[in-house]
């Protein structure tokens, strides 16, 4: 991803939590300020799911039925 795509990729996303923020406080204070989408527009993505095929799935699962399964111990 290129620098200039990062940072605005970046800046949408800072500016969506903001939004969100607004918008969780409008409900409460209907007077609340909630700015417009267009003040950070968000670009295509450019993500592409991969699609397994029903002859990939079975060797996928027999994979991930091996892998070591990690426990969190919390203090």
């Amino acid at each position: 991803m290129g620098g200039a795509l990062a940072a605005s990729r970046q800046l949408a996303n800072e500016f969506s939590v903001m939004r969100q923020l607004c918008l969780y406080r409008q409900r409460r204070d209907p007077t609340s300020y909630v700015p417009e989408h267009s003040w950070a527009p968000v670009k295509e993505s450019t993500f592409f799911p991969y699609i397994f095929s029903q002859d990939e799935i079975p060797g996928s699962l027999a994979v991930a039925s091996g892998a070591r399964h990690w426990t969190l111990h919390l203090p």
